[in-house]
């Protein structure tokens, strides 16, 4: 296939360059990749080895992870993995029944949802895997940590992350507006009130987000507050309040879709998006979904900052990890499962196949020797990450789900559909706060 031998280059050089990468890594116990690379960590028995791997996602992404399990099996032949996969927006749900009925695959992609399930004693612990089926002393600790919970180790990063603004820039370009390089909300408002006005009926500047966590987190952030603050809620009602009216404003001024086109589209990924099928000009989403949506559209699309804090000015970002391979504790062969989970972030050839899909590499070796081969909506995505995400604080301590979940969400769609005021809603989603965090 044209793909393999346009990869095979990048595989040599990167082969190569994590070879030589050893001398300056750190010394500890995660080692570094070559052992694993070269398949010196292989399992020690021909004994029949089948399991099982879930992830939510498209079909690219089923197809690129697909490539690496027969990679891998290619290179362990007596390991088999039979591949599942889903849409995003149930994927949870199918997760959390298979956990209840102990059907879950070996290996299970998670994203900050994983601290629930460990906390229940259901993941593998891979501290034990550490230095031989797993190698990652080469790491930086802050792209390594997030998987860590109570001093154990429960799952590996596949990719960084982090927020941003996709933006259609043909669109806002042809409605004759300049888009500022940076905004705080009132700034934001104004622009959104100025590009609906030049876009015309049935066009908005951006979709109704007010159910998102990730951007209500980031506007706490932006006034030195946060959702779960060390076990405490650390919001105050009033501050949900104002999250809600903000948008209720936005609505009311027709900057964003009235509440019957909003509640049609998730705004997880591009095919549920409102941007991806031209009523929006903007959306707020992961870094690394910006080449799947411009694959979804003709117009040209790129990144922006969110907005700042009116008055702290702070943009409240972090460095987020994209997605977690963790292991269930069901699992009947979790030293095989480790491999495979090694695998997928230091092997040279399957960090090329699996190029940034899940996220920007965490090794930045591997990150510079992709660079060649990225799209144009992949080095926007790279530099991105570089110029911003990678100097972000650290990551927020995630809100278990319980009670949360969907909380701000149902809270977001009672407001819009004028079912609760925004100090009602306020109130709702602070108490389910509470109760997830008793």
């Amino acid at each position: 296939m044209p793909f393999f031998k346009k990869a095979g280059g990048v595989v040599i050089a990167l082969s190569l360059l994590l070879a030589g990468c050893g001398a300056n890594s750190k010394e500890n116990s995660g080692g570094s990749p070559e052992s694993s690379a070269s398949g010196s960590a292989a399992t020690s028995s021909n004994e029949k080895v089948n399991l099982r791997m879930t992830w939510w996602g498209n079909q690219k992404r089923a197809d690129l992870t697909m490539q690496v399990i027969e990679l891998f099996e290619n290179k362990y032949p007596n390991v088999s993995i039979a591949s599942e996969f889903m849409a995003q927006d149930v994927y949870a749900d199918k997760i959390k029944t298979q956990m209840a009925g102990r059907s879950e695959p070996d290996l299970i992609v998670m994203g900050n949802d994983y601290i629930d399930y460990a906390a229940r004693g259901v993941l593998v612990d891979l501290t034990p895997y550490v230095g031989n089926e797993i190698q990652i002393g080469h790491f930086e600790d802050s792209f390594i940590n997030p998987g860590r919970m109570d001093g154990k180790l429960f799952g590996l990063n596949l990719g960084n992350n982090g927020v941003g603004l996709i933006y259609n820039k043909t669109m806002i370009g042809d409605a004759g507006i300049s888009l500022p390089e940076s905004m705080d909300w009132v700034q934001l408002e104004e622009f959104g009130k100025e590009l609906a006005a030049k876009l015309g009926k049935g066009k908005y500047a951006f979709a109704d987000q007010s159910s998102l966590n990730e951007y209500f987190e980031l506007y706490l952030r932006q006034q030195g507050k946060s959702l779960n603050a060390d076990g405490k809620v650390g919001f105050e009602p009033q501050d949900a309040a104002n999250w809600f009216a903000m948008w209720e404003r936005f609505r009311k001024q027709g900057i964003i879709p009235p509440a019957e086109i909003s509640a049609a589209h998730v705004e997880l990924s591009a095919e549920t998006s409102t941007l991806t099928e031209g009523v929006t000009a903007m959306v707020f989403r992961y870094l690394n979904q910006l080449p799947a949506f411009q694959d979804a559209v003709q117009d040209e699309l790129d990144l922006i900052t969110p907005p700042k804090g009116d008055e702290s000015g702070k943009d409240g970002l972090w460095l987020h990890p994209g997605q977690y391979i963790t292991i269930s504790a069901n699992s009947k062969y979790p030293k095989e499962a480790a491999l495979f989970a090694n695998f997928m972030i230091n092997d040279p050839e399957a960090t090329q196949i699996l190029g940034s899909d899940r996220g920007i590499s965490i090794s930045s070796t591997v990150r510079e020797a992709l660079k060649p081969t990225l799209s144009a909506s992949q080095l926007k995505m790279f530099e991105y990450f570089e110029n911003v995400i990678a100097k972000a604080d650290p990551m927020p301590k995630a809100m278990p789900t319980g009670d949360w979940n969907g909380a701000l969400g149902k809270a977001a769609m009672k407001v819009a559909f004028a079912k609760a005021t925004p100090e009602e809603a306020g109130k709702e989603v602070y108490e389910a706060a509470l109760k997830t965090l008793k």
